[in-house]
């Protein structure tokens, strides 16, 4: 894992801490579904400031 999806990972936590929400990503970043690294296709601006709840590859909600 590079040092940006890691980054990326920290931020969508530290947003959840945050914000009082549940974690809902992988821990390493790849999709349970599709097995894709996720953080490949989400911009820093959205892991620090939304709440991420599926994969943006293969769609599959991460909340069901």
């Amino acid at each position: 894992m590079n040092a940006e999806i890691q980054e990326k990972i920290m931020m969508q936590e530290e947003y959840c801490n945050k914000n009082h929400k549940p974690i809902f990503i992988p821990f390493d970043g790849c999709c349970f579904y599709c097995l894709r690294q996720i953080f490949e296709h989400i911009s820093k601006e959205k892991a620090s400031s939304e709440l991420i709840t599926a994969c943006p590859l293969c769609h599959r909600s991460y909340v069901e």
